[in-house]
């Protein structure tokens, strides 16, 4: 009877520690998943600031890094400019008199008879404007935002293409097509200014601002509906001084077509390469169902 007893007691103290450990399981459990449920949180709440920080980014960035590499062009092509142009001088009476059409290329040869002052003055006044186009893209607000990128880009888009396309004329010397045009007058072709025809610098810097303010407006409105129109103006008013440069006689239209592609490529690319790269948050599943939250922030 007295072991029976005992046995019942031991039985009883048995079950009370096994309910107290179970208890005490249940509790650490519990917890567990609370820290669990807690790491989540905080990582959402850490995914959500860094996609605000993201959508809030600037779009572009500037820094000695990239505006080194650029401004070094400019110099050493402005030097370059300056050397090779000091050492051509115009055609003379005889090398003038000994130019012949027929040594042009077909497709430039119908711009030899061609020289409206008219169309020199459209030209002139379609390039001068173009300037006015940057200038038109300030009245959009994430424009303003970054105005001291916008500047600095943009003059680093004027000088670079400047400088690019006068090399290019001093290097090539290639005779204007009035130097063939026997209406023209003698005294006319006699400069050093008629052997800079490849490439039009009318074309060419009108693309470059057009191309430029496109470019940039684009970047900072995604989601405007107007981005079409103001590409479609970037791209048809260049295009009109270069048939007006050709109407005047001062290029072939093989000039033309190099200096939209060489001012448009400038204006564009200058933007792009300030950019500033989206910032990368991404979220996934771990092991034993915990979050892993992967960030990347780069400029």
């Amino acid at each position: 009877m007295f072991q029976i007893l005992i046995s019942e007691r031991s039985f009883v103290r048995w079950r009370r520690s096994k309910n107290s450990y179970l208890n005490t399981t249940s509790i650490s459990i519990q917890i567990r998943n609370i820290i669990h449920m807690s790491k989540r949180i905080l990582l959402l709440h850490i995914a959500a600031i860094c996609v605000f920080y993201s959508s809030q980014a600037q779009v572009y960035h500037t820094s000695w890094k990239k505006e080194t590499p650029i401004l070094s062009s400019i110099i050493g092509l402005g030097i370059g400019d300056l050397v090779l142009r000091s050492h051509i001088d115009g055609l003379s009476v005889e090398e003038i008199n000994d130019l012949s059409r027929d040594d042009i290329f077909l497709l430039d040869r119908f711009a030899t008879s061609k020289r409206s002052f008219s169309q020199d003055n459209i030209s002139d006044l379609g390039m001068y404007s173009s300037f006015a186009y940057p200038l038109l893209i300030f009245l959009d607000k994430p424009v303003r935002d970054e105005a001291e990128s916008v500047l600095i880009m943009l003059g680093e888009t004027i000088a670079l293409n400047g400088v690019f396309t006068v090399f290019s004329k001093v290097v090539v010397k290639r005779n204007r097509p009035l130097l063939y045009n026997p209406t023209v007058p003698l005294e006319d072709k006699l400069t050093q200014n008629g052997r800079m025809s490849f490439f039009s610098g009318h074309t060419s810097n009108t693309a470059a601002l057009c191309f430029f303010s496109a470019k940039v407006f684009s970047d900072l409105n995604t989601d405007s509906p107007v981005k079409s129109f103001v590409w479609a103006g970037a791209a048809a008013v260049p295009l009109i001084v270069g048939i007006a440069r050709v109407g005047a006689g001062k290029h072939f239209l093989s000039d033309i077509i190099v200096g939209y592609g060489a001012g448009a490529a400038i204006g564009y690319l200058i933007p792009e390469f300030h950019k500033v790269k989206h910032d990368r948050v991404s979220l996934g599943v771990g092991r034993q169902g915990l979050l892993s939250l992967s960030i990347t922030l780069d400029k």
